[in-house]
């Protein structure tokens, strides 16, 4: 099982590979960075960068034994650091 520490670099290693910057990687995302900001907006169909990353972080829990949680409806605008506890 992740621990908290665990889950947050994971966040900013599926953050960097999502993110707006295609060059970012995990050392350029903080856990302070704020969910919006990092994501970009669009994609082709559904499969947008936002759900993709929401997916994978959802995946990555419970593949190591966490319960799949709701995420908060407004998590977009929490930081990595503000979203890893409500949902680990």
């Amino acid at each position: 099982m992740y621990t908290l520490d665990d889950l947050k670099i994971v966040m900013r290693h599926y953050a960097a590979a999502i993110s707006k910057a295609p060059n970012d990687t995990y050392k350029d995302i903080s856990e302070d960075v704020i969910h919006k900001n990092a994501l970009p907006v669009g994609g082709i169909a559904t499969a947008t960068p936002r759900r993709l990353y929401k997916s994978a972080v959802r995946y990555a829990l419970n593949v190591n034994g966490h319960s799949d949680k709701t995420w908060p409806a407004n998590w977009l605008d929490l930081s990595i650091a503000q979203l890893a506890p409500k949902i680990i």
